[in-house]
């Protein structure tokens, strides 16, 4: 690992040994960071990368003079990402390639690999970016927590059949 600047990594934290970090960053718990990243305040920003994050392979993270990256709590970042004085609420997906400068997308946003999105642009919470237009949709918060307690009962039952299944199994004929 190249450092130059002041950085600080949290004890639970892995950073791959060939990661270049320069000028102020602070890597918090739990975070992966993979082989090739490059994490550059050289120019008198700061970076913050918070816990539960995974930064995959080739990533380029920088932040300009009195700029600041932020990535929020269990965010990914995937392979050959460039971001620049980007601020990412907790939750996002960037998908490979995708190349962002002075942008600010909320909680749960996912952009997928080739997305674009326009300097100076805020997504809100849970804006998806689709297609080779780049057409944005948000999710709709209600329905989502719907499914998920739809899936919870759904995994409840499960699990019931499936103990119900272990005893008939177990039990002497």
């Amino acid at each position: 690992m190249a450092l130059a600047g002041t950085v600080d990594v949290a004890a639970s934290s892995f950073v791959c040994s060939d990661v270049v970090i320069r000028g102020t960053v602070a890597i918090g718990e739990n975070v992966l960071i993979h082989p090739g990243v490059v994490l550059d305040a050289s120019d008198g920003g700061r970076i913050h990368i918070q816990e539960g994050c995974i930064i995959d392979d080739c990533v380029f993270i920088s932040a300009g003079a009195d700029g600041v990256c932020s990535v929020g709590p269990n965010t990914r970042i995937r392979s050959m990402a460039s971001l620049r004085n980007v601020k990412l609420g907790k939750g996002c997906e960037i998908g490979e390639r995708v190349r962002l400068e002075e942008v600010s997308c909320d909680d749960f946003c996912v952009l997928p690999a080739g997305a674009y999105v326009d300097e100076g642009d805020a997504l809100p919470a849970r804006t998806v970016v689709i297609g080779a237009t780049n057409e944005r949709r948000t999710q709709d918060a209600e329905a989502i927590e719907a499914a998920e307690v739809a899936l919870e009962q759904l995994r409840r039952t499960t699990k019931k059949i499936f103990d119900a299944e272990q005893r008939r199994w177990a039990a002497p004929e």
